[in-house]
């Protein structure tokens, strides 16, 4: 591929992330779903070298922290997609090690990670800050009584998955023995708590943000769940690989400049409390009465390039003008800025000597 010439020094970067090996489900390897196809990461390694810097692909297997050493003394920066391994604390594994490395990444750092991977944990932090987000209750058994105020249509979900991991046709129940059948299913499928957050049935958007110091909001994008022919709303796993990304969402029609505005505030409210750094993506929901809450956060987005199919925070970022290319040399600039790579350059080679002694 012909690189531009954009006038800026060469770097090495490091490309870390876990490869999607084959089609992944809820119930058969669903932890692969999250993970990312040979094509994302090609069309990473693409747009980055399309600037001029030299690419190093960095699998996050259990190999990670001696791989990353061994090319430790090369590398300007790493740009983190990966999602981990195992456990609550899988997606904050690679920024842990990095950090203790010295190895300036792109990306949100290790507690922001394990914060937003956890629903329960960042809902409690957007009550906290004002932001709002659906009456939730965390189910560790079947048998624990349902809160007062929460009140049915509820949705069941794990409290620790991403990408609709665990979200069924069954999900949205309307009555104590739908939500105890739904509990026990997440609990002993995905080993581990079970979210009982309140439905709501209004639109779903979803906001992608770039930048640091004056973070860029880029388009709404609207997710249209019409698109899935369910009638009660729910944006299932399954659905994700029957109706393409391309085709289930687009412009908002019909929306209010106040429903805009408070969107956007809360997205970028959420962006700022939680500590996201140079990229992610909020996803929101109304109730009946059109309100906005925010559902979760998504500090590695998907960043699928292909254009039948394309990530929602690549087609937002399509939607403000920006191409592949252009959209992920944006956020590696974004970290760039944030780390102020160049003036730092010598402490982390210090850094770096220091561990590899």
């Amino acid at each position: 591929m012909k690189k531009e010439n954009s006038g800026q020094k060469q770097l090495c970067v490091a490309l870390v992330f876990n490869l999607q090996r084959k089609h992944a489900n809820h119930e058969r390897n669903y932890i692969e779903t999250e993970y990312d196809s040979e094509d994302v990461i090609l069309g990473i390694k693409d747009a980055l070298e399309l600037s001029g810097h030299k690419v190093i692909l960095i699998e996050a297997n259990r190999n990670v922290i001696e791989n990353i050493k061994t090319n430790c003394r090369q590398i300007d920066i790493v740009f983190n997609i990966a999602e981990g391994l195992n456990g609550e604390g899988r997606e904050s594994l690679v920024p842990c090690v990095l950090e203790m490395l010295g190895i300036p990444y792109v990306g949100s750092g290790p507690v922001t990670m394990a914060i937003t991977l956890d629903k329960a944990r960042t809902k409690e932090i957007l009550l906290q800050n004002g932001i709002p987000t659906p009456p939730y209750q965390v189910f560790n058994s079947t048998n624990e009584k349902l809160n007062e105020n929460l009140h049915f249509p509820l949705i069941v979900k794990p409290v620790a998955e991403g990408s609709s991991i665990g979200i069924t046709s069954e999900s949205v129940v309307q009555d104590e023995s739908a939500l105890r059948l739904q509990v026990d299913f997440v609990l002993k499928t995905y080993k581990q708590a079970a979210l009982v957050e309140k439905f709501l049935p209004g639109r779903e958007f979803t906001v992608g943000i770039l930048g640091n110091e004056k973070p860029h909001i880029m388009p709404i994008l609207e997710i249209y769940l019409d698109k899935y022919g369910h009638s009660d709303g729910a944006h299932t796993l399954e659905d994700k690989f029957v109706v393409g990304r391309d085709e289930n969402s687009g412009v908002p029609k019909n929306l209010s400049i106040k429903l805009r505005n408070r969107i956007k505030e809360f997205a970028l409210q959420t962006y700022r409390v939680l500590d996201c750094r140079d990229f992610s993506r909020i996803d929101i929901r109304c109730d009946k009465d059109n309100e906005p809450y925010v559902l979760e956060v998504n500090p590695l987005p998907g960043l699928n390039p292909k254009a039948a199919d394309p990530s929602y925070f690549v087609k937002t970022a399509r939607l403000a003008g920006m191409g592949y290319a252009e959209m992920i040399n944006e956020v590696l600039n974004a970290a760039l800025k944030r780390h102020n790579i160049d003036a730092g350059m010598r402490m982390q080679e210090f850094a770096r000597e220091l561990q590899t002694q």
